[in-house]
């Protein structure tokens, strides 16, 4: 017998239809689901992009201390430190005269400027390390050569 429209009405949907709907439901709710779940890993993404860049200024910023301590420490390992009191004015005036150089010819010699030997002879102000080493070593060579004269 076939099922005339006006029957099929009354018995209600078909299997195949109720379960596309219930298929449909569950993918709608699964759906849902899902989209919460990517929504809230892209929340943790964002958060920890943004503790990924902190870090990352933070590591900089570390790296340039340490880069600047480095700086330091290499400059101080290659200054000369002396080993002694820092020359008196007379001192560094008799090496000069000692050696028979103008103010501006012991400069050069020693590497400094004019105005520092003055300075240095009249008392104002005091060799550096490096340049106490230089006198120092000035003064050495001149007694070498007395000796050996």
């Amino acid at each position: 017998m076939k099922a005339t429209r006006k029957t099929r009405a009354r018995r209600g949907p078909s299997l195949a239809t109720l379960i596309r709907a219930d298929v449909a439901r569950l993918a709608a709710g699964a759906s849902q689901s899902l989209q919460r779940r990517v929504t809230q890993i892209q929340k943790q993404t964002r958060a920890l992009g943004r503790t990924s860049l902190v870090q990352r200024r933070e590591l900089a910023r570390l790296e340039r201390r340490v880069s600047r301590l480095r700086d330091a420490r290499a400059r101080s390992t290659t200054r000369v430190i002396p080993s002694g009191p820092a020359m008196k004015p007379a001192a560094v005036r008799a090496l000069r005269a000692k050696l028979g150089m103008t103010r501006e010819q012991f400069a050069r010699y020693l590497g400094v400027s004019p105005g520092s030997i003055f300075l240095w002879e009249s008392g104002r102000a005091k060799p550096r390390a490096a340049s106490l080493a230089r006198l120092r070593r000035a003064t050495a060579s001149n007694t070498r050569a007395a000796r050996g004269r």
